[in-house]
């Protein structure tokens, strides 16, 4: 039997590469980047992966309508697994920098939304430079375009940074949730805290339809 393979938003050190550390089996060598959520279940359907993890829900931000959209439109899927992440962020910065070297400060809109009031208190005047997701920030830092980069907890791994603060998140008991979807029918075994996630397509669209739902109702997943 060939081994599993899981499909990720990548590249490797996003929140969701983190979200399959919690998956026995899903070591990096088995991973497989995608650029959206899409491609990741289009992997699951194909046959190029056993399975996908994708983002569904911020605690902040609600859910990720992306996701589920994809969920609800294409068949042959099923949820098979639930892992919750901690949002979190880091200060990156490049060897020998110091907090008041400080100018211009990479980051993608939703991690510097869930951080600023610290960089506005702490780094007062910076200016933030939009970057395309969590890990193309602190790359921005390497290639020399900004002096700091908010990244995910463990960059310092990934790319020749230094972590000059953390704990960078405004709220901090925000977190994400992600689903482990795949092709398998089977169900997986009962644990106790179990949930049935159910999309419901409205024949008409207006005020009050979803409690009007009859049971004869079709539901899309």
């Amino acid at each position: 039997m060939p081994e599993p393979i899981y499909s990720y938003l990548g590249p490797a050190g996003t929140f969701t590469w983190t979200a399959l550390d919690q998956v026995p089996g899903a070591v990096p060598k088995r991973r497989r980047a995608v650029t959206n959520v899409g491609e990741a279940l289009d992997d699951v359907v194909s046959g190029r992966a056993t399975a996908a993890m994708i983002a569904i829900e911020n605690s902040i931000e609600g859910g990720v309508t992306a996701a589920q959209d994809a969920l609800a439109g294409i068949p042959g899927l099923r949820i098979v697994g639930e892992h919750l992440v901690p949002v979190d962020f880091v200060l990156a910065v490049r060897p020998g920098t110091a907090l008041h070297d400080v100018r211009v400060i990479a980051a993608h809109p939703v991690a510097y939304a869930q951080s600023h009031r610290r960089l506005d208190r702490e780094l007062p005047g910076h200016e933030h430079l939009i970057a395309t997701s969590n890990i193309a920030a602190p790359q921005l830092l390497v290639d020399g375009k900004v002096d700091a980069a908010i990244a995910p907890p463990g960059i310092e791994t990934l790319l020749p940074v230094e972590i000059l603060a953390t704990q960078l998140a405004d709220n901090r008991d925000a977190v994400t949730r992600f689903v482990l979807v795949s092709a398998s029918r089977a169900i997986p075994e009962r644990t106790g805290a179990d949930k049935t996630s159910v999309v419901v397509e409205l024949p008409h669209d207006h005020p009050g339809a979803l409690s009007r739902c009859s049971s004869s109702s079709r539901p899309a997943v």
